[in-house]
C-alpha cells in the first residue's frame, strides 16, 4: 500500500531539519568563539562521511587562511596498543614532520585599558565604598554599590548626549551635576566644534610574535584648530584614592596612545561627576613600553 506523505509533512521536515542544521550551526559558533587564545578544528572524516561532517570539514576548508595546516590522512600512523592484554585500542599518531610550532599564532583579540587595570567600565565608584578603596565583604552595602552603578551610568549617559556647555551649565541648574563643573577648563572643552564621544579605537600591535588588538573606548575626544587632541573620561567617584587614581591615569594614558595615529594627543581630564574633581593628565611619549610591560604581566 503506497501512502501519500502530503504537503504539511513534508514541510513539518523541512522545519524540523531546518531546526537541526541551525542547532548544529549554533553549536559550531560556541565552540569556534569559545577559544581565547587558539582554535585547533581536527577533522577526520569517516567512510561513511555524514553531511553534517562533510559540511563542517568543507567550512573549515574553505576559509583562506595562510597559516593553515594541512595534514593527509596518508600522514597518519594508525598503531594498535595492547593494554595488558585487556583489550586492543587503535591509537593514531601524527608524523613528527607534519607537526608545527603554533606558539607564535597565539594571540589575546583584545587588550582594553579596563582590562589590565581590572576595572569595569562605568563602574568606577567602589573605590568610594572604604577607606582602603576596596569592598570587604563585612562592609560590603549591596544597596548602596547599585545605587552608585545606576547613578554612575545615568550620569554616563547624560554627558554622551552633550554637545556644548550650555548643556553642562543646564544639568548643573537640574541638580544633575556638581557645581563646580561651572568653570573656564570645562567651558574651553565643551566649546571645540570637532568632537566625538564614546569613540571605538583599535590599533594591532605584535608583542613577542603575539598579536594583540589594542582597543578602547574614550568618553569624549575634542580637537582643537591646530587638530591637537584632549580626552575627557568620566568618573562617579571622588578620586580621592591614589592607587585608583593612578589607574585612571594609566587608562587615559592608553586611550592617547592609540589617538597617537591620528593627531597630536597632548592631556586628558579625570572627571569626576560626583563632586566636580577634575585632575589633568599630560601624555608621556614612553606610554608604550610602559603598556607593553603592563600586557606581558597578564
Amino acid at each position: 500500500m503506497r501512502i501519500e506523505l502530503g504537503k504539511d509533512f513534508t514541510r513539518i521536515f523541512d522545519i524540523n531539519k531546518f531546526l537541526e542544521d541551525t542547532e548544529a550551526l549554533r553549536l559550531m559558533y560556541v565552540a569556534i568563539t569559545r577559544p581565547k587564545e587558539m582554535l585547533i578544528p581536527i577533522i577526520k572524516p569517516q567512510k561513511n562521511d555524514s553531511n553534517n561532517i562533510k559540511y563542517y570539514s568543507d567550512l573549515f576548508m574553505k576559509l583562506n587562511y595562510e597559516a593553515r595546516d594541512i595534514i593527509s590522512e596518508n600522514d597518519l600512523d594508525v598503531q594498535e596498543i595492547d593494554l595488558k592484554n585487556k583489550e586492543v585500542k587503535k591509537e593514531t599518531q601524527i608524523n613528527e614532520k607534519n607537526l608545527s610550532d603554533l606558539t607564535e599564532l597565539a594571540y589575546k583579540k583584545y587588550i582594553a585599558p579596563t582590562y589590565i587595570i581590572n576595572e569595569l567600565k562605568k563602574e568606577e565608584n567602589s573605590d568610594d565604598l572604604t577607606e582602603e578603596g576596596y569592598v570587604t565583604i563585612g562592609e560590603y552595602d549591596f544597596f548602596k554599590e547599585q545605587e552608585f552603578l545606576l547613578k554612575g551610568t545615568e550620569l554616563h549617559s547624560l554627558m554622551e548626549s552633550v554637545n556644548n556647555f550650555s548643556q553642562i551649565q543646564y544639568l548643573i541648574k537640574a541638580g544633575k551635576l556638581p557645581e563646580k563643573l561651572d568653570n573656564e577648563l570645562i567651558k574651553r572643552l565643551f566649546s571645540y566644534k570637532k568632537f566625538k564621544t564614546e569613540w571605538r579605537l583599535v590599533k594591532r600591535k605584535v608583542i613577542e610574535n603575539k598579536e594583540y588588538m589594542i582597543f578602547g573606548v574614550p568618553d569624549r575626544v575634542v580637537f582643537d584648530e591646530n587638530n591637537n587632541i584632549e580626552i575627557l573620561d568620566y568618573k562617579y567617584s571622588d578620586l580621592n584614592n591614589s592607587k585608583k587614581i593612578e589607574d585612571y591615569k594609566f587608562q587615559l594614558q592608553f586611550y592617547m596612545y592609540l589617538l597617537k595615529d591620528f593627531e597630536n594627543p597632548i592631556k586628558g581630564y579625570i572627571i569626576s561627576l560626583k563632586n566636580g574633581k577634575i585632575i589633568e593628565v599630560a601624555y608621556d611619549e614612553n606610554f608604550e613600553e610602559k603598556l607593553v610591560n603592563r600586557i606581558l604581566l597578564i
